[in-house]
């Protein structure tokens, strides 16, 4: 048997016996195409103490504390010591657009630094996910933390893919009292594989996210009044500027 390679096709040339001489009969096979090797994606690991943490709020006024407790000490929960982590004081919120991270795991609890009383050093914790549209928002995660807890408390979610963002709320918890309640995330970390990194958004940043795709600011060269509706009908049925009013550009 002969082999004969032509672009695309493997011929085969067979030899077969015929009167008078020797006939030729090619049969062409196709080629199986070559496949691409897939290579994975690293998974990649955000920390929250790397974001704009100024976004955050806290109850006493300050500002979320990056590698220290809400106190400016060494990051301690239950005589543990920490190095990376936020230090917060209830009430607290911290939004997160997740920028397609996937997962998220931390450390919760009450610093040393409170006040060792019984109606001190309590509050609630809670992560809620929500979706794009905002209309889904819901808590993966909650529970409380107090002065008097054995230690830190873990917190994992594997599965944050139908969530945009990620909403770490401290709350005063049964006391009804945010009185010494230095909360703190340790090693509070997103991942995701290639894309964004995760960042901090304010109350008014996450309000609007999505509104200005749907209502555009006025036109900067006339403020009071807004951009033509794009349809032709809601077009027509505007009303005209006033007399003496410059028409906007459209």
């Amino acid at each position: 048997m002969k082999k004969t390679l032509i672009p695309c096709l493997l011929a085969l040339t067979l030899a077969l016996p015929v009167a008078g001489g020797i006939h030729l009969a090619t049969r062409a096979v196709a080629e199986k195409p070559a496949t691409e090797e897939v290579v994975p994606q690293e998974a990649q690991t955000f920390y929250l103490s790397d974001m704009d943490l100024s976004k955050g709020t806290c109850g006493d006024g300050r500002t979320p504390k990056k590698n220290l407790s809400t106190d400016n000490k060494t990051l301690t929960i239950r005589g543990t010591e920490y190095t990376n982590g936020v230090g917060v004081h209830a009430e607290s919120k911290i939004i997160v657009k997740l920028n397609g991270a996937t997962a998220f795991s931390s450390l919760v609890g009450i610093d040393d630094e409170a006040q060792n009383d019984a109606n001190h050093g309590n509050a609630d914790y809670a992560i809620i996910g929500v979706a794009e549209d905002k209309t889904t928002q819901t808590t993966l995660a909650s529970g409380t933390v107090n002065r008097n807890d054995e230690a830190a408390k873990s917190i994992d979610i594997a599965d944050l893919s139908a969530y945009t963002y990620l909403i770490l709320n401290i709350t005063k918890g049964s006391d009804n009292q945010i009185w010494a309640d230095h909360v703190d995330w340790v090693n509070t970390i997103f991942t995701g594989e290639g894309g964004e990194a995760p960042v901090t958004l304010t109350q008014a940043e996450f309000d609007r996210e999505g509104v200005d795709a749907v209502n555009p600011p006025p036109h900067p060269h006339n403020p009071a009044w807004e951009p033509w509706p794009c349809s032709p009908s809601s077009r027509a049925s505007t009303t005209s500027p006033p007399d003496g009013a410059a028409t906007p550009h459209r």
